[in-house]
Parts: C-alpha cells; structure tokens; sequence
C-alpha cells in the first residue's frame, strides 16, 4: 500500500506542481444576466465595446515614452484578442494611456490581462510600462493569492506539527497525521491539473483544495491515530488496535468525508463556474483524504506497529499520555453532570463570537483588496495621480 501510494505521488509530483498551468481567472460571470446579456449584444456593433484594459507607460521625458509605444503598439495591433486605441498624453508627455478593448467579453479578459501583463510590464532606467484596469487588478490578485497561499502553508505545517505535538506527545504520532495532509494535497494537485485539461476550473480552486484539505486529512488522521493509541494503551495488539480504530474512528472518517462532499456539491446548483471550482477542489481533496486515511495511514500504523509511542516529546503543555487523558475524562463527566449549563455558557461564548456578523458588509472593494505596493495597484495610483480627479 505505501508503495503504491509513493509510486501516485512520484507520477504525479510533475502535473502537481504544474497545476495551475490550465486555470482560468474568468468565470464569475452569471449566465442569463443583463450584463452578460448586453456583453453579448455588442459583439455586433464593431467598435463599440468599452475598453476593459489600459496601457499605462511613464517616462523621464516625453522622447522616452514616445520611444516605448513605438515599440509596444505594433505587438498590441498584432494581438488579435485586443484592440488599441489611440494613446492619450498626460504630465507634458511624459506619461501615457493607451485603451485596449476586448471584444471577447469580460469573462476571459482576467487571463487574457495575465497574458499581456506577461509581455509588456517592463521596468526601466527610463521607462515604465503597466497594464490597469479591472481585469489587470484580478490578474495581479491571482499571483498574491498564490504567493499567500504558499506563506500560508509554510507558517501553517510547523503549527499544525506543533499543536500534534501538545495532543499525542510523540513525534511519531504527530507525523503521520501531517504526512496524510501533505500526500492528500499534493495529489489533489495532480488530480486538478488533469480536471481543468478537460474542463475550466477557477485558480482559485488551489487556495480551497490546501485550505480544505490540510485541515480534513490531518483531522481525520488524528482521530484514526489517537484511537488506535488509545487500543495499544488498553493491551491490545497492534493488530487488534489498528482493526478496531478503523471499525470505529476509519467509519466515522469515511460517512463524514462523503457528508462533507455531498453537501459541498450543493454548490453545483449555482451557475457560476467560479463558485463550482472552488466545490470541485473540496471534494477532491476530500475524498482524496478519505482515501488516505483508510489506506495510507493504517499502513503506515501497521509498519509502526507499537513503536509510535516512541521518540516522546515533553512539553510543557503536552495532553498526551494517561495526565491527559485523565483531564479530559474529568471535563467530559463534569460537562455531562452540569449539561444545561455547560450548553448555555457555550452559546453565549458562539453568539458573542459571531456577533460582528450583525454589522458585516460585503462588496467587491476591487483595488483596495491587493497589497499597497502590488505592482497594478501602485501603478493605478500613480496614474490617477498624474490624470487628476475622476480617473
């Protein structure tokens, strides 16, 4: 089985880290929509559609800027997804805008912003050159988003190793459940390098399948794992514990992955592709997880045998061994004495956090959502600087 599992995530380790070659910024608009409606009768009145990009170039003289649209404006007039307009001059020549407009509709312009932002942003000793706009905006939020996520994962797995630390006490049982979430992510990788081959996926189902994954596969490891310890403590065999855990814990883990994808399919009933990617990186990596925790980690278990109670950690704050569990035991019996109580402290504690929720706005706030010094942002800023009010 761990050969096996080792042999998925070698073939799949190049398509995995390569996921995101075939993924789409589009695909929020909502079909049957007056926006959509209206993007779609334009098409038939040439010279109409609204310009969805700008062509922003700065210079330390008007010779400099003239010198990179000479350079620029015959690439975009053989760019046949986009049309030029004429550039506009502003600051005494020594900036410049130049409209594009993208007839194809705003549903593919965020990718086709990621293409042109690719060829022409340029930093120079003289010359500056930038992509604005809405669709430039999403363009360069997809690129925070993955740079967040990968910061996100590198602060987030020495946390996790941690608080698996406090909870089992030995390094053994702390690593199993965060390789699950390791092997369960990277092959969900894979698997969504080959969906968005044969259908158009959101990039943002990367940042749902880590999220969501990380957190299902150690979960449902941890339970199978703290079982089967708990079996070896009682004086059963490794093999007596191991069949017992997943008798009880695997169960569990198995009808809540498929409650958990079930539900997550619900979000199939909104006609927003957007919205379906982020339920199809879920369920992948939820049932991916699943998977590994019925196979992987027994496996992994049975090679371990009674050994995971080794390589033990003292912490301070450790739970594990039998201190811990006799802590647990007492707040578990002295919650089930006083459960009316119990059960009121802890509804106001809910209530008083999700209070905020009362006051919660929600809104596209666009350009306020990239970091201060992304590159459209600042470059955005600039430019209504140097165009004045109302840019």
């Amino acid at each position: 089985v761990v050969a096996v599992w080792l042999a998925l995530l070698a073939g799949g380790g190049w398509f995995a880290l390569h996921q995101t070659d075939h993924l789409s910024g589009g695909g929020w608009d909502v079909a049957g929509s007056e926006s959509v409606q209206v993007g779609s009768l334009l098409k038939d009145f040439p010279g109409a559609t609204a310009p969805v990009l700008t062509l922003f170039v700065t210079g330390s003289s008007p010779a400099s800027v003239q010198s990179r649209l000479a350079a620029v404006m015959p690439l975009l007039r053989r760019n046949e997804r986009v049309r030029p307009g004429d550039p506009v001059f502003v600051a005494g020549g020594r900036a410049a805008f130049v409209p594009l407009s993208y007839p194809e509709g705003t549903s593919n312009a965020v990718d086709e912003a990621t293409r042109l932002r690719r060829e022409l942003v340029q930093t120079g000793p003289a010359v500056q050159t930038r992509l604005l706009g809405e669709a430039a905006v999403w363009s360069n939020f997809q690129e925070v988003a993955k740079h967040q996520l990968a910061r996100g994962e590198e602060i987030g797995f020495p946390l996790i190793l941690l608080i698996l630390l406090a909870a089992f006490g030995t390094l053994a049982a702390a690593v199993a459940p965060l390789t699950l979430g390791f092997a369960s992510v990277f092959l969900s990788g894979a698997a969504i390098y080959w969906l968005s081959r044969a259908s158009e996926l959101s990039i943002y189902v990367t940042n749902m399948a880590s999220m969501i994954g990380i957190g299902v596969a150690v979960d449902y490891s941890l339970f199978i794992v703290s079982r089967y310890r708990g079996e070896l403590a009682g004086g059963a065999t490794p093999s007596a514990a191991l069949a017992r855990a997943l008798a009880t814990s695997g169960k569990a883990v198995v009808f809540s992955g498929a409650t958990v994808a079930l539900s997550l399919a619900g979000l199939f009933a909104i006609g927003v592709n957007g919205i379906r990617s982020l339920a199809v990186g879920a369920i992948v990596v939820v049932c991916i997880s699943v998977l590994a925790a019925t196979t992987l980690l027994p496996a992994l278990l049975a090679s371990a045998g009674a050994r995971i109670e080794r390589l033990r950690v003292r912490l301070p704050w450790s739970a594990g061994g039998e201190a811990g569990g006799a802590f647990w035991t007492a707040w578990a019996q002295r919650v089930m004495r006083r459960p009316i109580p119990f059960l009121a402290a802890g509804a106001a504690v809910m209530l008083a956090l999700a209070a905020p929720l009362v006051a919660m706005q929600t809104f596209n706030r666009g350009l306020q959502e990239l970091p201060a010094g992304s590159e459209v942002r600042a470059a955005t800023e600039r430019a209504a600087a140097l165009a004045g009010p109302g840019f």
